[in-house]
């Protein structure tokens, strides 16, 4: 099973006019097929009026659960290609639903295709990504005369440092994949003036720059 993975950074909406008909984007964080699915229903009950709800999800870690309805839209021009773009994006724990709003024009079969495929890349886009990566929290007690020398070593290693407290000493808590790696680097560095305190293991979010 892998310990780290991509998700969309936050649910979000977006809305696309193509050709008279509405296209409307939402992506969802899920942890499961049966919160996908709850969400799924929740979407259509409040759309009643529109055409079609479209969807595509993506749940779990090898082995993931991929899933894509067309929801009554020709075989294959909605669910597969919003699958596609997030394959494309490497998601998984990730719903996208499309809720389209029939604007009297007829798409074709290439155009719808590009149409779901569009919606869906576009909401992700405004979502943002992260990657979620299971790191084990340590507390780095240390003297006031060796934080900035334990500052820029946190920083070379690109290392995450989630608080700072200054008390009678100095506690940084950070992250990181190789805790004990780390403890050994910071002894050696700090001729052992340093104590720890193993913290619990938790994904973190790290932001992803997105390509075009």
């Amino acid at each position: 099973m892998n310990t780290n993975y991509i998700t969309i950074a936050k649910d979000e909406t977006d809305e696309q006019l193509i050709k008279k008909s509405r296209f409307i984007c939402t992506v969802h964080r899920i942890e499961s097929e049966d919160e996908a699915r709850s969400f799924i229903a929740m979407t259509k009950k409040a759309h009643p009026k529109a055409n079609h709800n479209c969807y595509a999800f993506i749940v779990g870690q090898a082995p993931e659960i991929h899933r894509s309805s067309d929801d009554g839209e020709p075989s294959g021009t909605a669910g597969i290609p919003m699958l596609d773009v997030l394959k494309g994006q490497k998601l998984t724990n990730t719903l996208a639903i499309v809720t389209r709003y029939f604007g009297g024009t007829k798409l074709g079969t290439g155009g719808l295709v590009r149409a779901y495929a569009h919606s869906t890349k576009s909401a992700v886009i405004k979502a943002g990504l992260i990657e979620k990566r299971l790191e084990s929290a340590v507390t780095i007690f240390i003297d006031y005369s060796n934080l900035n020398q334990t500052n820029y070593f946190l920083e070379v290693k690109q290392i995450n440092t989630l608080s700072t407290e200054f008390l009678q000493e100095v506690a940084l808590t950070i992250s990181t994949e190789h805790p004990e790696i780390i403890k050994a680097e910071l002894i050696e560095l700090l001729n052992g003036r340093v104590r720890f305190e193993d913290g619990p293991k938790t994904f973190y979010d790290y932001p992803i720059l997105q390509a075009d």
